[in-house]
């Protein structure tokens, strides 16, 4: 490409013109600011440059003067009573005056006086050739109190022009009386100390320094003729005789216009002056003027020159960069400028612009290098990373990140955030949240955030949303960090559902099934439905705890949870309420019948066997039903009367359902009523003890006795035990009141036989309560050893279900009381599904075979065989058996020809009082003394 132009091209070219335009306005500019400025700020800065000097000048002749002054003080001080100054060998003053000279560089002759003025010895001076200027001889008047005393200019008689300055200092005695008189001069001539000091000073031409005494007078000059003169007309001496220092312009004795420094000298009373002419400060402004004008016409001449090169040096790069800088801006990023030797600024903007094509390769390399680094850090990356757009769109997406949904980063770029997640409601939250971080621009933690992969497994993340901002500030995407906290959501959600639900059984607890039938009530409520609660109680589980083990009874507990789940709908709610007890919510119930045939259901399908490791278990269920919103309209009122409505069930038998009625509360409240009526009943003396007695059935004599409770309550009249005691059993109280009836039984006997009765065996009921929450075998000991009874005279009664129910915790009481003496019976057998088998590891002395075989002893097969194997096998087995409930002659003859031991019924007697029992006891006592005397 031909890039070479002519002159004339050149001196029409638009840069030629602009060049040479803006250079000659610059030269114009410049010239004329630089005269200005130089104008103002040449003589200011060569005035206070002058000032410097003159203020350095007066200051270096001021050190010098202080330290002639010190100088000469020290001397003075040191000699005052020099003893060898007082001699009078002329030897030793010479010697003497020679060192005090020598010992000062400021010094230049000197002479020793007495105290008349006759000169005792001398050194390079003769005072007798100075007087003063008024030609007076020089007579120094010193007294004893002055050290050191400053004469003033002193002339040479035959030489004028040589004059000196006297420091004059005495020599005293002992007496402190002035003997000597010692003189040290300084010459005031070219030769002396005064004339160097002004050579060394460097103040510009036509400027000078001098020094003044306390008169006015010159006695240092440059100009030796000088030296002498009264000068006291000038402003700087009289500030000087006014003793004061500074700095002042003013006209000397010649008319000229001086810049002058002065300091006042204590001590000397002398003066130092420094002056400088005020045309000396213009001379470098006018010389500086000149040249520039001269300057800027030499400029102007070569400006036309100038920019025609200029023009020619840079047009042709500035093509070449033109070209190249176009090919740039087309994405050509190899388009150096080869060739080319332009120097200077463009030059470099040449070379700096080859640079930067090469930086740019570089760094198109390696952004290129780092786009992949980076691409590969993020594919990677065993974080999910991901970046959407302002509509939820994936724009990117690492490996760890697809691979949690299921896909690949090719699949999923391009498709949206709402396609993993089905929720409409979360899709939308995510949504907004996106836009709310792109629209502010701030970054935002997720803290738990979920999406669902191709085959619709949920992933729990915690996600940091970053906005993307672009260089013109705007922000469209968020770059996405997500964490998969999936097996920590699913840990949590396992604690959730443990701290809802039963660990065995995995149904709800108590506090789920609470929130269950809460929101059911609600709905309830809202679409006008019935709602039923079962409260269920599994009957004999506890006989299954005992007799097999816990982990027996935690299997059927499991068996019972499939049973119900197999029965009942996945709608309604079945939990486990505590210990055997379930409860289940039936919700949108029809009518009672709905209830009653779900009911019926359950007990059929948990009545039947369970076969467990080898076992076959068999228990049956009670239920209560209370119903919404007739039973109660608030979950713990419908829970509380469906619990009432269960134990009803229980009461009437086990393995049935009884629906809630308002009576039911009232029995309730009877019940606790009658609790609190039993508190106290001991305190009121409302209890008592009848008595039953036992007949053998071979002599037909009294062969033991029954103590049986009995309440007379003042309100309530005659209360049933079996009214009061599951009451006392449930509350507790029957620790107290079985302690009481058993004292009051041995108590009884005791006297009876202190009457002189009979001894005969007192059987007492023990509540399974006495054997577990209390020490039994300790309470035994303690009121038989009260009462003073033979612990052969008592008997204790445990039923059958209570033995075989708590057989663990029974069998080492028992022992303990068969150790004692006592005797053991087990009442009420038959109704506890024990065997006399299991029954030998007892120790168990008496069998009362529980009334309901003895009813139909006659009439029943089944309880015939039943009365009859029991009586059989007991007395193999050496045991007493008693039959209860005899109420005909028929059931006494056939035990008797069965061979049962005793009997006991209304046929015998019913249950008496004390006063009865003693009239009884009186007949035997007179068949037996009849039989005695006989």
């Amino acid at each position: 490409m031909n890039l070479k132009f002519k002159i004339s091209n050149v001196v029409k070219s638009r840069l030629f013109k602009r060049t040479f335009l803006f250079l000659f306005i610059s030269i114009i500019f410049f010239t004329g600011f630089i005269y200005v400025a130089s104008s103002i700020i040449l003589p200011k800065i060569a005035q206070d440059q002058y000032r410097e000097m003159t203020d350095l000048a007066v200051h270096r002749l001021s050190n010098q003067a202080k330290m002639i002054v010190e100088n000469a003080n020290a001397i003075s001080e040191t000699n005052k009573q020099n003893e060898d100054l007082l001699q009078d060998d002329s030897l030793v003053l010479n010697s003497e005056l020679t060192r005090l000279l020598d010992s000062s560089p400021f010094f230049d002759g000197g002479t020793m006086t007495d105290v008349e003025g006759e000169i005792l010895v001398a050194k390079n001076l003769n005072l007798n050739e100075f007087i003063t200027r008024s030609e007076r001889k020089y007579e120094p008047q010193i007294s004893t109190k002055e050290t050191l005393h400053f004469s003033d200019v002193l002339v040479n008689k035959s030489d004028k022009n040589e004059s000196i300055i006297l420091l004059s200092f005495p020599v005293n005695n002992e007496k402190d009386e002035i003997k000597r008189i010692v003189h040290m001069a300084i010459h005031l001539d070219q030769k002396g100390l005064f004339q160097s000091m002004f050579k060394e000073l460097n103040i510009g031409k036509d400027s000078y320094a001098y020094i003044v005494d306390s008169k006015g007078t010159l006695i240092a000059h440059p100009q030796r003729e000088m030296l002498g003169e009264d000068v006291s007309d000038n402003p700087a001496v009289q500030a000087i005789l006014k003793k004061k220092t500074g700095y002042m312009e003013l006209i000397n004795q010649f008319d000229v216009e001086m810049y002058s420094s002065y300091q006042y000298i204590p001590g000397l009373e002398w003066g130092i002056v420094a002056q400088v002419p005020s045309e000396t400060t213009y001379l470098g402004v006018k010389k500086f003027h000149k040249s520039l004008w001269l300057s800027s016409i030499i400029l102007i001449i070569l400006l036309t020159f100038l920019a025609a090169i200029h023009t020619v040096k840079t047009m042709n790069p500035i093509r070449k960069l033109h070209y190249a800088v176009d090919q740039v801006a087309k994405g050509n990023f190899r388009s150096e400028i080869e060739n080319d030797e332009s120097k200077g600024e463009i030059g470099a903007l040449i070379k700096r612009f080859n640079e930067m094509i090469t930086s740019l390769n570089h760094a198109k390399k390696q952004l290129k290098s780092q786009k992949n680094f980076l691409s590969k850090i993020i594919s990677k990356s065993p974080n999910a990373i991901y970046v959407v757009d302002y509509n939820g769109r994936f724009k990117l997406a690492n490996e760890a990140f697809t691979k949690l949904l299921g896909t690949t980063p090719a699949e999923i770029v391009g498709k949206k955030e709402s396609e993993f997640n089905p929720d409409d409601e979360e899709v939308e939250r995510y949504f907004q949240i996106n836009r709310e971080v792109i629209n502010s621009k701030k970054d935002r933690f997720i803290p738990e955030a979920s999406l669902t992969d191709s085959e619709g497994n949920q992933h729990w993340m915690q996600v940091m949303k970053i906005p993307i901002i672009e260089e013109d500030g705007s922000s469209h995407s968020l770059l996405c960090f997500a964490t998969n906290i999936t097996e920590r959501i699913m840990n949590e959600e396992k604690i959730k559902f443990h701290a809802s639900h039963d660990s065995l059984t995995q149904l709800p607890n108590r506090y789920k099934f609470k929130k269950a039938l809460e929101q059911e009530l609600e709905l309830a409520y809202d679409e006008q439905m019935n709602v039923a609660v079962l409260f269920m109680d599994l009957d004999r589980f506890k006989y299954v705890n005992d007799h097999f083990g816990h982990m027996m009874g935690d299997k059927l507990l499991q068996a019972v949870t499939s049973r119900l789940k197999e029965n009942l709908h996945e709608r309604d709610t079945i939990s486990r309420f505590g210990g055997d007890e379930f409860t289940v919510i039936l919700s949108n119930i029809d009518d009672k019948d709905q209830v009653s045939s779900i009911a019926n259901k359950l007990i059929h399908a948990l009545g039947q066997p369970y076969q467990i490791d080898g076992h076959s278990l068999v228990t049956t269920t009670s239920i209560g039903v209370s119903m919404y919103p007739n039973d109660g309209e608030d979950v713990d009122i419908l829970i509380k009367n469906a619990d009432t409505a269960m134990y009803q069930a229980k009461n009437q038998g086990k393995n049935t359902y009884r629906y809630f009625h308002s009576e039911m509360n009232s029995l309730l409240s009877n019940k606790y009523k009658l609790e609190n009526y039993m508190r106290d009943a001991l305190e009121k003396e409302e209890f008592h003890l009848f008595y039953q007695p036992k007949m053998d059935t071979h002599t037909g004599k009294i062969s033991g006795i029954e103590a049986l409770l009995r309440w007379e309550q003042k309100e309530l009249g005659m209360v049933s035990p079996s009214e009061f005691i599951p009451i006392a059993e449930e509350s507790g109280l029957i620790l107290q009141v079985g302690e009481w009836v058993l004292e009051q039984a041995c108590l009884q006997n005791k006297r009876w036989q202190d009457e002189g009765y009979p001894p005969i065996k007192v059987s007492v009921n023990l509540s399974v309560w006495q054997i577990k929450h209390s020490d039994i075998v300790k309470t035994v000991q303690q009121i038989l050893e009260k009462t003073g009874l033979n612990p052969i005279w008592l008997e204790l009664e445990i039923t059958e279900t209570a033995i075989m129910e708590n057989k663990r915790s029974i069998l080492r009481t028992l022992k303990q009381l068969k150790k004692m003496g006592v005797s053991i019976a087990i009442d009420d057998f038959g109704t506890g599904y024990s065997s006399l088998n299991y029954l030998k590891r007892f120790p168990v002395d008496t069998l009362k075979i529980d009334r309901s075989f003895i009813q139909g002893i006659l009439t029943e097969q089944d309880d015939t065989v039943i009365a009859t194997a029991v009586i059989s096998m007991a007395t193999k087995l050496g045991l007493i058996v008693v039959a209860e409930g005899v109420e005909t002659d028929e059931q006494l003859h056939y035990l008797h020809d069965l061979h049962c031991n005793e009997v006991q019924g209304f046929l015998i007697s019913p249950p008496v009082q004390k006063k009865q029992m003693t009239k009884m006891l009186e007949k035997e006592l007179l068949y037996y003394m009849s039989k005695t005397v006989s």
